[in-house]
């Protein structure tokens, strides 16, 4: 038997979270290990996660100080006990039958995987809005390496924790866990994880709902400490990934760099002399490794505003065409 455990970080999310655990509770596969960590919640959402836990003796509720998510999370990781792990953040909720899907699919396999990937949807305003994470190209596993350079070579890679179901003995032994006291926590583990992976399986399983709360990041300060949280991910990421041995790989890893960086900046519209120690030019034009990327930070160092006009007006597009 296959066990799983559900580890569910939970501040402040009084509204959102009994819809979260009823999905959980409601798996159609039983074997089913269900965490919560409540990180310091001041709502009233630590007092909800005990009233739910009494009603299933499979949820075993955590009260700590805040830590913040990276730490919620590690929190979890060293207290699981199940085969592989799901991570589910307390605002958004899974498909029931994902555990049971997850199940009849590894067993489906020669081998067990280090990581199984699965799809999810977006939901904005409660209604499916696109879809996130990699179709199913294999019928068993490959390795990790492998698996990066095809899903950046299609343009499907996608560093969050919520679309890769990791096996636990495999990220106890690599002492994987993330890095506390930092955001985009996924882009700074992520990769690691897939370059470690000797086992990767990838499914069609549409098993994760991410629910996008408009204004969620609202205040430009948000903004700034995001672009100088990725900033110092990106400086650590680049240090790793000049380590990787295929040429071709690390050049896909290092030119996800910046994109991620003309992102950020993009979505924070960080445009103007207060944001200039952001930009790294000698970063971006080093390991801008695409024609595309290569063109991008031209035109962004020729004039930024004139980027953040092509790339928004870019954008809009592309929307009203799909």
């Amino acid at each position: 038997m296959i066990t799983f455990s559900i580890i569910v970080p939970v501040y402040n999310v009084f509204e959102f979270l009994e819809r979260c655990i009823d999905s959980i509770v409601a798996q159609t596969y039983k074997a089913v290990e269900i965490l919560l960590i409540d990180d310091g919640s001041t709502d009233g959402s630590g007092e909800l996660c005990d009233i739910i836990a009494s009603r299933d003796s499979r949820i075993c509720v955590y009260h700590k100080k805040n830590g913040g998510l990276s730490d919620a999370r590690n929190f979890g990781l060293d207290r699981a006990t199940g085969d592989y792990v799901i991570f589910l953040d307390s605002d958004d909720f899974i498909n029931i039958e994902l555990c049971q899907k997850l199940t009849s699919y590894i067993l489906s396999l020669k081998e067990k995987p280090d990581i199984v990937t699965i799809r999810a949807a977006n939901v904005v305003n409660d209604k499916l809005n696109g879809y996130l994470g990699c179709i199913q190209r294999d019928k068993d596993t490959v390795s990790g390496i492998d698996y990066l350079k095809r899903e950046f070579q299609s343009g499907d890679m996608n560093m969050a924790a919520w679309l890769s179901v990791c096996r636990k003995e495999f990220l106890d032994i690599n002492q994987f866990r993330f890095l506390v006291g930092i955001l985009h926590e996924d882009e700074e583990l992520m990769p690691r994880i897939f370059l470690k992976a000797r086992k990767v399986a990838s499914s069609n399983i549409l098993g994760y709902y991410y629910v996008q709360r408009e204004g969620s990041i609202t205040q430009s300060k948000s903004l700034e400490k995001n672009a100088k949280a990725l900033n110092d991910i990106t400086i650590r990421l680049e240090k790793e990934y000049l380590k990787v041995a295929d040429k071709e790989l690390q050049n896909y890893l290092l030119n996800s760099l910046v994109t991620s960086r003309l992102n950020v900046l993009q979505c924070g519209k960080l445009i103007g002399s207060n944001y200039k120690y952001l930009y790294n030019i000698d970063f971006l034009k080093r390991n801008a490794k695409s024609t595309r990327n290569k063109c991008k930070v031209w035109l962004f160092f020729r004039s930024p505003s004139l980027y953040y006009q092509i790339n928004r007006i870019s954008k809009l597009l592309k929307r009203h065409n799909n």
